[in-house]
């Protein structure tokens, strides 16, 4: 381990020995010379240098849709001096923006002017460059598409959680959206339907952002809708309800023990103070009181109202007696 120490130490003294000798240094003046006389002949003559610049397309129509696939990207050759083509290495390049009004256009292909493009490409270099290789006409191949308004459409299942319910109607914004497609496809389509969301035992208020489904050459005039689920808990209310009797001839008396009966109901909490007892209706009908030979009858209780839950009476039945004038 020692002669190891030894001999590392003797290796650095060496080298340390040599780096600052005389001989050392007129090397080091050698070599900045050789890259002085190098850089003045690099900067002095043209190079060329294969570059890729980005391409972003803007203001396309919703109703066209690509057969060909459209460029991301365009590789040319550029030859400019070398030290700007050294610079074109490390500086960022912007992606040039084509714009589908720029489009020369027929009823099937699309075709980029060859002059537009060069002029695009060139705000990325100096003014000295020079774009010898790889420029090419866009050419694309397109097809207009059938535009329908459709209604949204919410596919999969939604459970809440025991005691809980919608407060209001499932919320989907927007409505109807445009659907895009070829003509053969759009007219066998009713609605917009929205990829499957399956929820179970929700207990508190959500929003989603959920994509329309997806279908071979169909497109959306947006990608997502937002779906609205305001849940709110049951609560439990009562009130007392006069029975009354349907189909009774003139000249009868129908006595009720009792005229009145109690009714439990679960609601949601924001429409507890809006129901009240002119939102029910407790029946006995006369036809079936007049073949009833017991004096008891079940009582039907009805509601205009659709958010009305587990809806019971109290009592269930009542005695009755008919009474000729």
């Amino acid at each position: 381990m020692t002669s190891l120490k030894v001999i590392l130490l003797n290796f650095f003294r060496k080298i340390r020995t040599f780096v600052f000798t005389k001989d050392f240094l007129i090397f080091l003046v050698f070599v900045f010379i050789s890259a002085a006389f190098w850089f003045v002949n690099m900067s002095g003559k043209k190079r060329s240098l294969d570059i890729k610049v980005l391409v972003e397309y803007r203001n396309i129509p919703d109703n066209i849709q690509f057969l060909t696939t459209l460029p991301k990207e365009i590789k040319i050759e550029v030859k400019d001096f070398g030290l700007k083509i050294l610079q074109y290495v490390f500086q960022k390049k912007h992606p040039i923006v084509i714009s589908y009004d720029d489009f020369l256009k027929t009823d099937t292909t699309l075709q980029y002017p060859l002059y537009k493009l060069e002029n695009l490409l060139k705000a990325n270099f100096e003014s000295s460059a020079e774009i010898i290789g790889g420029l090419k006409k866009i050419n694309l191949k397109y097809q207009k598409l059938e535009k329908k308004r459709l209604d949204t459409r919410l596919l999969g299942g939604i459970s809440l959680q025991s005691q809980y319910v919608l407060s209001d109607s499932i919320r989907i914004t927007p409505k109807s959206v445009d659907v895009f497609g070829p003509k053969e496809v759009i007219d066998t389509l009713r609605y917009a339907y929205i990829e499957p969301l399956s929820l179970s035992k929700i207990d508190k208020t959500n929003s989603f952002n959920q994509s329309f489904l997806k279908q071979k050459g169909v497109s959306y005039e947006q990608e997502k809708a937002t779906i609205d689920i305001v849940v709110e808990m049951l609560t439990e209310k009562r009130l007392q309800i006069p029975i009354k009797c349907i189909n009774k001839p003139m000249g009868v008396y129908v006595h009720l023990f009792p005229s009145t009966v109690e009714i439990s109901f679960s609601v949601g909490l924001s429409k507890f103070n809006t129901v009240t007892e002119d939102d029910f209706q407790v029946i006995l009908d006369y036809n079936l009181l007049e073949k009833n030979t017991s004096g008891r009858e079940r009582v039907v209780v009805s509601s205009t109202k659709d958010y009305i839950y587990y809806l019971k009476t109290q009592p269930a039945e009542i005695e009755f007696l008919l009474e000729e004038n």
